[in-house]
């Protein structure tokens, strides 16, 4: 039975590995997963990849830092526009959607721009030229086109004073506009990608500036790495899950992986994991073969209604995973201002029992149908738990990568893409 207990959640892959129409232990994966883990952990211990190690290299002064900035900007302005996307959005929406409490967003709205929609931008620059704004721009490489032509247009109503960037310590364009105008910065370390940089100051800042603490972020990150390290490379969670996905995919043909988290809060968790799983896998192989599965983001119970049948009784080209958040329940459905008739039996449950069961049983429903699934459950909403799930699937794909033979961190598809776009531009 797949199943651990780690720091902050747990993962169940039992059913991916006793279903009938699925992968067998053939004996090898004790082998296989030694040199998985040997070439990864090269990777890293040369500082050829930076993500793993960031719970321990992370400065301990940097939360402070992050904390005293996010301070003077909340003291000083209304509120903030950050301006990012893909890796420089998604990681720290997470983060705001799960944790941000409902009156802070009201006393300090902070507002996304996620792409160079006219209308978006329009609204912002109103609402920037009729209360005093920050503007806080994120770009790991500080070239992306979008977000800089969105910075572009937002400064002409955004005092410089409120500037916060956050890009590549020496390159790009940001950095050299930042050091010749004296803005404020932070960095992301050079050797960690964008779709990884959540536990940077990418994702760490904006949580400050919400009053979520980073420095409970980066402990739940922590604890995770050490719970990794501390198995044994045949019994490590995260290889596990890494090769589930690559054996149901390249032996079972099912390479359509949902992953379903039951909480209207972690649906950017899927959309980042949605992020993190194509950019890094979905490439050219060492012998040229196109590999790499499909990640699809889908949230419950909402969702459930619109391609449960699909799921259940679609192409056999899917395995779906689940986000259960068991959380103590206190929300009570209580009894409407007119008379239940049979449906009673809801008035004396909690939203979270209902999100909890729900997920449960359209679990069961699947598997009843034949679908592989495997379900991680947190133990809460909380910023150790965050910080855990972000680095535990951070490294499932790490591992996936050297199982499907591709480099995780490089991105030549979309480099193309960007290259294409400026071209078109100049």
């Amino acid at each position: 039975m797949k199943q651990w207990i780690l720091p902050n959640l747990s993962l169940d892959l039992s059913h991916l590995w006793t279903h009938p129409g699925g992968p067998r232990l053939t004996g090898e994966e004790g082998a296989l997963s030694q040199r998985v883990w040997k070439a990864f952990r090269h990777r890293s211990v040369t500082e050829e990849i930076g993500f793993f190690d960031l719970p321990e290299t992370t400065p301990e002064a940097a939360p402070k830092e992050w904390a005293v900035t996010a301070h003077r900007l909340r003291s000083s302005f209304d509120g903030a526009i950050i301006v990012g996307i893909g890796g420089s959005y998604l990681g720290p929406q997470t983060l705001l959607e799960s944790l941000r409490v409902a009156t802070d967003q009201e006393d300090f709205p902070i507002l996304w721009v996620t792409q160079p929609d006219p209308e978006r931008i329009h609204i912002l620059q109103r609402l920037a030229l009729e209360k005093r704004y920050a503007l806080v721009v994120i770009s790991k490489s500080g070239n992306t086109t979008e977000t800089l032509s969105a910075f572009f247009n937002l400064s002409q109503s955004v005092n410089a004073q409120g500037y916060l960037i956050i890009t590549d310590p020496e390159k790009g364009a940001l950095r050299e506009m930042a050091r010749r105008e004296g803005w404020s910065t932070f960095s992301v370390p050079p050797d960690v990608g964008g779709r990884f940089s959540v536990l940077t100051s990418v994702g760490l800042f904006p949580a400050e500036l919400a009053k979520i603490s980073s420095q409970r972020i980066l402990t739940g990150a922590r604890r995770m790495r050490e719970a990794i390290l501390n198995s044994t490379p045949d019994e490590c969670p995260a290889f596990w899950l890494a090769l589930s996905h690559f054996r149901w995919d390249t032996e079972f043909r099912r390479n359509i992986h949902y992953l379903m988290p039951y909480r209207q809060t972690l649906k950017s968790l899927a959309e980042w994991h949605t992020q993190l799983f194509a950019e890094s896998l979905g490439k050219i192989d060492r012998t040229g073969k196109a590999v790499g599965f499909t990640p699809v983001a889908a949230l419950g119970p909402s969702d459930q209604h619109s391609i449960l049948q699909m799921l259940r009784q679609g192409p056999r080209d899917k395995m779906v995973g689940f986000i259960d958040t068991p959380v103590k329940a206190s929300t009570v459905v209580g009894m409407p201002s007119f008379s239940p008739g049979e449906a009673a039996y809801l008035t004396k449950t909690t939203f979270e029992q209902l999100n909890h069961l729900a997920c449960r049983s359209t679990e069961l429903s699947l598997q009843n149908g034949g679908m592989p699934t495997y379900r991680l459950a947190l133990e809460g909403l909380s910023p150790e738990a965050l910080g855990s799930a972000f680095f535990f699937f951070e490294t499932v794909c790490a591992l996936a990568g050297e199982l499907y033979d591709v480099d995780a961190f490089g991105q030549p598809g979309v480099e193309e893409g960007k290259r294409l776009l400026k071209e078109a531009l100049i």
